[in-house]
């Protein structure tokens, strides 16, 4: 007597429950975001790759630009959150090596560089929704480094933090190259000098802090990864 061949698993629900199907659906999005560029990305590609229908896909994530901020957002809160040290100088070498680690690995380097190139909006959407969950380090650093005096009251956090990120995007992403530690510890170095740390700027009398200008728009590869 013959066995019972096992029903074969149709297309659309992968094994292990919805929090599986979810976590394939964003690992595939990330995939082919890498892969093909945010234009190029096809939902029903990402439905394929995920073996799923791609009904269920837009069930969850109606356009794709909502489908790729969730993948990015997922993405995130998989990777250890960072404990500061309360020392500054620590606290930013630790932030700028562990970005250099993240974005010098080709898959990486390939989702920031297709991150650059969102539409407007979903960049924009991209960006409320990781300052919302607060991933902007280490740009908090920077600020929490303001509220004790060890910078001063009038830093600029948010340029200062370009300050320190851009030398890594621009040897990554752009030279395609590897960030060697001593640029980073030179990159940490140099604008801290700049910016006055540890000096007390003499004031003549209790003045107001300077008004926060308007947040320019910030590249969603500055806060992921």
């Amino acid at each position: 007597m013959s066995k019972a061949k096992a029903p074969k698993r149709g297309r659309g629900r992968p094994p292990g429950g919805s929090d599986t199907l979810v976590r394939a659906i964003l690992a595939a999005t990330l995939d082919q975001l890498g892969r093909r560029g945010y234009a190029a990305l096809s939902i029903d590609e990402v439905a394929g790759a995920a073996d799923v229908n791609k009904t269920t896909v837009y069930r969850r994530w109606p356009t794709k630009g909502e489908l790729v901020i969730a993948a990015v957002v997922a993405c995130r809160e998989d990777q250890p959150r960072f404990v500061p040290t309360g020392r500054l100088r620590d606290d930013l070498l630790a932030l700028l090596r562990a970005k250099a680690r993240s974005v010098s690995t080709p898959r990486q380097c390939a989702i920031s560089a297709a991150l650059s190139t969102l539409d407007p909006s979903v960049s924009a959407a991209l960006v409320q929704e990781l300052r919302r969950r607060r991933y902007t380090m280490p740009r908090d650093v920077v600020e929490a480094a303001v509220a004790r005096g060890e910078l001063p009251a009038d830093t600029d956090t948010e340029f200062l933090t370009q300050l320190m990120l851009a030398p890594i995007l621009y040897r990554t992403l752009v030279l395609r190259e590897t960030v060697p530690d001593a640029i980073i510890v030179q990159t940490v170095d140099t604008v801290l000098a700049g910016a006055g740390a540890g000096r007390r700027r003499p004031r003549a009398g209790k003045a107001s802090p300077p008004p926060r200008r308007p947040r320019a728009p910030t590249n969603p590869g500055l806060l992921t990864s």
